[in-house]
This record gives structure tokens, sequence and C-alpha cells, in this order.
């Protein structure tokens, strides 16, 4: 990293670079979560959604690669 990095990070209104992240970590929290939630001791967030409009008679298809 050069010296100026930062002030030039600063002055430009650069984002900051995104920290290492733990995936084991999060999922270890995760599962943690599901079983407090089965348990009663905590309320996950939950959202609701409309279905999507049903396809009537149209096929679908992924383009080959």
């Amino acid at each position: 990293m050069r010296n100026g990095d930062n002030e030039d990070r600063n002055r430009l209104k650069l984002p900051t670079p995104l920290a290492k992240r733990s995936l084991l970590a999060e999922m270890v929290e995760g599962v943690a979560a599901i079983k407090a939630h089965r348990a009663g001791q905590v309320t996950l967030r939950t959202h609701r959604v409309e279905a999507p409009p049903k396809l009537d008679g149209v096929t679908v298809r992924c383009p080959s690669r």
C-alpha cells in the first residue's frame, strides 16, 4: 500500500475495502439463531411476499451455453 492511498481515498470519497468475512462463523451464528427460534427464545425477522404470476402455457428455457 502506498503512503498516499488513504489520503487519496478520503479526498476522492472512495469506498473502503471490505473486511474479510468468516463464512463458517456466519453459518454457525445462523444455525444457533434457528435453534433459539425453534426453542421459542427469539423471534426471527419474517417477510410476506406475493407469489409471482403463473406462466400459462409458456415454456421458459435457459439459453444454451
